[in-house]
């Protein structure tokens, strides 16, 4: 005889073991779904963390009462130095110009002041500086990166636009078209100007050359030390180019001989970033880690050093050589020549370009702005 009890026995076991099993499953579930909640919140957390620490946002301060230092969105997070330089009342904010989606990179004033030249990935442009108004705008054949302006021309018909790639770009402002292209070898190009008469381009990168702006072609070659990664200027009167890198040293050569003249050796073994003449000639301003030097180009002697940040990569005069604008990873700051002394500090600032006339400095943003201000 069956044992009807028992049967209905093993039917509760065998019910209660499925429903615990299906208990255990949704435990289960639930414990991993919350597990992937807590992972992806720290993710964002870590990300959200670092993405402040990289680019702080300050509050802005309006124009009537702009601070003496003045902080705006970076690429990186500005430095102690920048945030605590001494300045002075020394700039008042009279425009914010709009017209890049992404962070500004390089900008150059036109030889008059009337036009300002910027650029960002997308797009470059060039700005009427009295109206704030776009007048022109450049891009690289086939979409790809607008390039970024150098130098213009000395009667500013002419933008030298750069991809830091390989590409240097003569294009002419009136047509809004490139009139001439040169291809440098290598594949990086970390500078490149245009002599005072507009027939020389000079390029630095994987080797320093002298190239003829009407044809493209390669007039010379300067030898740079093995590995150098070279930066380039030509002075006011285009008879000699200065040349550096990677070991520090500037070397001078003769435009016309193509000779060395002469060897600035490194600042306290220093790496350089970039260097310019001064208007008159006379003098030569090399950026290296943490400082400018400031070269007295007869006497051969370092007249002066600048403080600045960790790394400066841009260097303007005033036309009159009595201002000099530096941006460096943390701040663009504008010193005085002759006292050696800070004048204003931009904090933040991702580019920096002092006007020919002395009267305003314009900085790109990482919010794809540029603000231009009066230096009182």
């Amino acid at each position: 005889m069956l044992n009807v009890d028992r049967m209905l026995g093993d039917d509760d076991d065998v019910a209660g073991n499925d429903a615990g099993r299906a208990r255990l499953r949704r435990l289960t579930t639930v414990l991993s779904l919350l597990a992937i909640t807590i992972t992806t919140g720290v993710v964002m957390l870590i990300l959200v963390v670092d993405e402040t620490r990289r680019h702080p946002v300050r509050a802005q301060t309006a124009p009537s009462s702009q601070p003496r230092s003045v902080a705006s969105p970076s690429r990186t997070a500005p430095t102690p130095e920048a945030l605590s330089a001494p300045v002075t009342d020394g700039l008042r904010l009279k425009a914010r110009l709009s017209g890049h989606w992404w962070a500004v990179g390089p900008l150059v004033f036109s030889p008059d002041s009337k036009f300002l030249a910027s650029c960002s990935v997308e797009v470059g442009r060039v700005w009427n500086a009295a109206t704030r108004r776009i007048v022109k705008s450049f891009r690289q054949a086939g979409g790809a990166s607008a390039g970024c302006p150098v130098a213009y021309s000395a009667e500013g018909t002419t933008l030298v636009l750069t991809d830091h790639y390989n590409t240097v770009r003569l294009w002419d402002v009136a047509s809004a078209r490139t009139v001439r292209t040169i291809r440098v070898p290598g594949n990086f190009l970390s500078s490149a100007v245009l002599s005072p008469d507009g027939r020389l381009v000079a390029t630095g990168g994987r080797s320093t050359r002298l190239w003829d702006a009407a044809s493209g072609t390669t007039i010379a070659t300067f030898p740079e030390p093995k590995g150098t990664v070279s930066r380039v200027a030509l002075s006011p009167d285009g008879k000699t180019l200065a040349s550096g890198g990677g070991d520090g040293a500037v070397r001078l050569w003769d435009v016309t001989t193509r000779r060395l003249t002469a060897t600035l050796p490194a600042h306290a073994g220093r790496d350089m970033s970039t260097l310019a003449f001064s208007p008159d000639g006379k003098s030569l301003a090399v950026c290296q880690k943490g400082v400018v030097v400031l070269w007295d180009l007869t006497s051969r002697k370092v007249a002066a050093t600048l403080k600045s940040g960790e790394w400066a990569d841009q260097l303007t005069y005033s036309s009159d050589g009595k201002t000099l604008a530096v941006v460096d990873t943390g701040a663009a700051r504008l010193w005085d020549v002759a006292s050696r002394r800070p004048i204003a500090t931009v904090a933040g600032a991702m580019s920096a370009a002092l006007s020919p006339d002395g009267e305003t400095l314009a900085t790109g943003e990482h919010d794809g702005s540029i603000r231009l201000w009066t230096i009182t």
